[in-house]
């Protein structure tokens, strides 16, 4: 659907704490960052993969005692890994209170539930830049790598009344939450980095924290959603459940399926998507998931996938006392267009382009355009680009309106994004398994939906600029 100088396309994107003496959940802390210049995606000579795992307490359930199903998972990461081209060297961190790299543990620690025990993880120190310094760019925790891969349960809860920030220090502030970590991946986004999303929907038996006080009506009201979820795809063949209470006073036994996050970073798309492809398939391999039980969803939030365009075509169109030479297009792909006409001379000049490759999800709104770089030339002599279909661009020549000698004008094809969060379907897996709160539903993740399309948001900024075309008229 046309709308103004805008396509509107329809089905992927591109370039250019707890008060009162109450026992707080193991939160995702984090300190104020510093202030840091844009710069460029990834470092020279990047190699391997680093998966940085959050060993805080609330991932103990995923260790369920005599399972061996979260070592698989964990071998199905490697891999996966492996299937990108990224396993030499891999570098296995953990994520508590500190960042600790390499981890020493076997893949039958990572089983364990005494692996997990860190008070909380500071995930922002698995994303951010560190504070400049002399050494900081040898410390980033992405550059170096092909791929990065941040396995976690998911994120604390924002403060009451937390309104959106200005960059990602102030966001940080509160700790990682939602807010500080959208922010942080935002800005790994306007680096060049692409980012992806996989949930693995996994057993879990253990404490689940709310981040709030528990009583029983909090209870009643987990246990009252937890039955009408128990009805629905993908939950329906697991029971879900909360336990006998813990003697935390701000979380409660849940026993059922609960999100496992992995969230991909790297500067090269193909290695990206190679591993989320392979983690797929690997989980699958490992019989952790089978087709079709809607328990592993993936996506490519960064960058956006849409149609690869050029400029294709500069003719003459319903001339008189006009001539055009065969346009040239330089090895860069510019085109140079040249015009002879006398003072009677007049036509229209039509400038068509071609387009590749799928269109943006429904969500996402490109908006094409060919627009003059420069002063223009006069309005009267030659009009400015108008739409004419889906691909074509016409300008009308007047040569009267054009003093005797040669003129030039410039013109670039762009694309530019709008990121509609209305139109994500309701089905699109990070809004149905995205919970509005941190202690209702554990069988879901705190605020996916908005870090998901926090990303998606930061990708629809970048403009892709596709091409010029330069127009020479010599007026005779």
């Amino acid at each position: 659907m046309l709308v103004a100088s805008s396509i509107v396309l329809g089905t992927g994107c591109g370039d250019d704490a707890t008060s009162n003496g109450r026992q707080a959940r193991p939160t995702k802390r984090t300190s104020t960052p510093a202030r840091e210049a844009p710069r460029r995606c990834g470092a020279e000579g990047a190699a391997g993969a680093r998966v940085m795992l959050d060993v805080s307490q609330s991932m103990r359930g995923f260790a369920r005692p005599g399972s061996a199903v979260f070592e698989s998972v964990h071998r199905a990461v490697d891999e996966a890994v492996a299937e990108a081209g990224a396993a030499q060297p891999l570098v296995r961190c953990e994520v508590g209170t500190s960042v600790t790299c390499p981890s020493r543990r076997s893949h039958a620690e990572l089983r364990e539930p005494s692996t997990y025990g860190a008070d909380h993880a500071r995930l922002d120190l698995a994303i951010r830049r560190p504070p400049a310094g002399d050494d900081a760019a040898s410390r980033d925790p992405l550059d170096h790598h092909r791929l990065a891969v941040l396995v976690t349960d998911g994120m604390q809860s924002s403060p009451a009344g937390a309104r959106p920030p200005a960059d990602s220090d102030e966001a940080c502030l509160a700790g990682a939450d939602p807010r500080c970590l959208r922010a942080l991946f935002a800005r790994r986004v306007s680096e060049g980095y692409g980012v992806w999303l996989g949930v693995l929907l996994l057993p879990f038996r253990g404490d689940h924290f709310a981040e709030r006080g528990i009583d029983p009506t909090v209870i009643a009201r987990v246990s009252e959603h937890l039955a009408e979820a128990q009805r629905r795809r993908p939950y329906h063949e697991t029971p879900l459940r909360v336990l006998p209470r813990s003697t935390r006073t701000t979380s409660y036994g849940y026993e059922g399926l609960k999100p496992l996050l992995f969230i991909a970073f790297s500067c090269d798309t193909e290695t990206g998507r190679r591993f989320v492809d392979g983690l797929g398939r690997a989980l699958a391999a490992a019989r952790v998931v089978t087709e079709g039980d809607g328990r592993w969803n993936a996506a490519q939030l960064a960058p956006l996938d849409a149609p690869t365009r050029a400029i294709a075509t500069v003719r003459r169109q319903d001339a008189t006392g006009l001539e055009m030479a065969r346009p040239r297009r330089a090895a860069t792909g510019r085109i140079t267009a040249e015009v002879t006409c006398e003072a009677s001379g007049r036509g229209r000049l039509r400038i068509g382009t071609r387009s590749t490759g799928s269109d943006p999800p429904p969500y996402v709104i490109e908006h094409v355009s060919l627009t003059a770089l420069g002063r223009p030339l006069a309005r009267t002599a030659l009009s400015a680009p108008n739409r004419d279909g889906a691909s074509d661009w016409t300008m009308d020549l007047r040569c009267l309106r054009l003093a005797a000698r040669e003129h030039r004008t410039e013109l670039e094809l762009s694309s530019r994004y709008t990121f509609d969060a209305a139109r994500v379907d309701p089905e699109t897996f990070w809004r149905k398994l995205s919970a509005p709160n941190a202690f209702e539903m554990p069988e879901r993740a705190y605020a996916l939906d908005e870090l998901a399309n926090g990303v998606v948001e930061a990708a629809a900024r970048r403009v892709r600029r596709w091409g010029r075309v330069e127009i020479r008229i010599d007026r005779r």
